[in-house]
């Protein structure tokens, strides 16, 4: 029995494997995966190294992420090698690499710790298989210069190690701001509800489904007591009156500079 052979001019319409094919339909642009685009020197530098080599133009992405565009097919497998990290493109209905902001290693504004969340969603949970792609993002603030509230799952620093989720947001053709799950939560807990909100969009969600939809079809009070729930020892989430009237619980301290003691960024009236 002889192998299929493969069409002529077949091979030329894929992209090699970690490779994105580029508007003239010959070259190919590769983004290697850094969590949160924090990187060293020496990391920086081999990118830099590795565009001179390969690449016409380098693009840092909306994503916190470094492009190198307009490789040759040719050049693809070797870039990969010499940059010695994995792609950061993920295809298909998988969870994405998680943005994350500086948060209080080195932001003057940041209430919250981001880096050291972030690469533990990241680590935990890019490439989970879901119904449909899942974008989350951690900012150290309110001031969320990751826009956690347009994307799937969100989380919000309100204090040193307490946070506020949000779920349900979508920043595409149909925007939608995200939906409060919970606030006043740590660390641990974040890590806890989000492993538990993605098994649950995971199993009750249509194929296909993005978290903008399932959300409010499944209705936030459902998802609360199905996923929040089971969980001990989270503060209380509020109520639908408290929603109504949008009353945010938990610790909502001034944004403070690191040095002066003057407010920098006042936090927004509750009334």
């Amino acid at each position: 029995m002889t192998e299929p052979k493969t069409p002529p001019g077949f091979e030329d319409m894929l992209a090699p494997k970690g490779a994105n094919k580029q508007r003239d339909l010959k070259t190919f642009a590769i983004v290697p995966h850094h969590p949160g685009g924090f990187m060293n020197p020496d990391q920086l530098a081999k990118i830099a190294e590795v565009a001179k080599k390969y690449a016409k133009v380098v693009n840092v992405t909306s994503g916190q992420q470094v492009m190198l565009i307009g490789l040759e097919r040719e050049d693809v497998a070797k870039a990969w090698e010499e940059l010695g990290r994995e792609p950061e493109g993920l295809l298909g209905p998988r969870c994405r690499g998680v943005r994350f902001c500086p948060g209080i290693a080195y932001c003057k504004r940041a209430t919250s710790d981001a880096i050291g969340l972030g690469t533990m969603l990241d680590k935990k949970f890019r490439g989970m298989e879901v119904p449909n792609k899942v974008k989350m993002s951690v900012a150290g603030c309110y001031l969320s210069c990751t826009a956690p509230a347009i994307r799937d799952i969100g989380v919000i620093g309100l204090a040193a190690d307490s946070y506020r989720i949000v779920v349900g947001g979508s920043g595409g053709h149909a925007p939608r701001i995200a939906d409060l799950l919970i606030e006043g939560v740590n660390r641990h807990q974040v890590l806890e509800i989000c492993d538990k909100m993605l098994n649950y969009f995971k199993e009750q969600a249509k194929p296909g489904e993005r978290m903008s939809e399932f959300v409010p079809r499944v209705s936030l009070p459902q998802i609360r007591q199905d996923v929040l729930g089971p969980i001990e020892g989270l503060p209380r989430w509020p109520t639908k009156e408290e929603e109504e009237n949008k009353v945010l619980q938990g610790p909502q301290p001034p944004m403070a500079v690191q040095t002066g003691g003057q407010t920098s960024c006042p936090m927004p009236p509750t009334n």
